[in-house]
């Protein structure tokens, strides 16, 4: 694993065969065939490809991961996210669309999932309502 330490700012194109670790900065693109670990003390600011991209500090810029991305309670992040899997702890803070890539779902179903009717949504709340009345 190659690790940029804390104090340490980067600026340029990175690539690397390998797994990433930023406690830094870092300034620029990157694609990177393993993961991208960014602690609690990274700052990054630019695009991304990898495997598995983990965030606890500050990311600006668009992702795209291979795998996963996992973002921490303490991570700030703005931009795209492009990824077959997300999980965002509480805590965490973004400002940025979100595209889930491994949709089983053909364009044309998701299409008419969009345009359903919202009555769904209104009959579950009542139902949650009239659950907690009891109470």
């Amino acid at each position: 694993m190659i690790r940029i330490p804390e104090n340490t700012s980067i600026t340029g194109e990175l690539r690397s065969g390998g797994d990433i670790r930023i406690d830094g900065g870092f300034q620029g693109k990157a694609s990177i065939d393993g993961d991208l670990i960014l602690t609690k003390t990274s700052v990054w600011k630019g695009n991304v490809t990898a495997s598995v991209i983990v965030i606890e500090g500050v990311f600006e810029g668009n992702i795209t991961a291979r795998k996963k991305v996992l973002v921490g309670p303490y991570a700030t992040v703005l931009g795209d996210i492009k990824t077959p899997a997300l999980k965002i702890a509480s805590g965490a803070k973004l400002c940025c669309p979100i595209y889930i890539t491994n949709s089983k779902y053909p364009k044309e179903a998701i299409g008419l999932l969009e345009h359903r009717p919202a009555t769904d949504n209104v009959v579950k709340a009542e139902a949650v309502k009239d659950m907690t009345d009891d109470a």
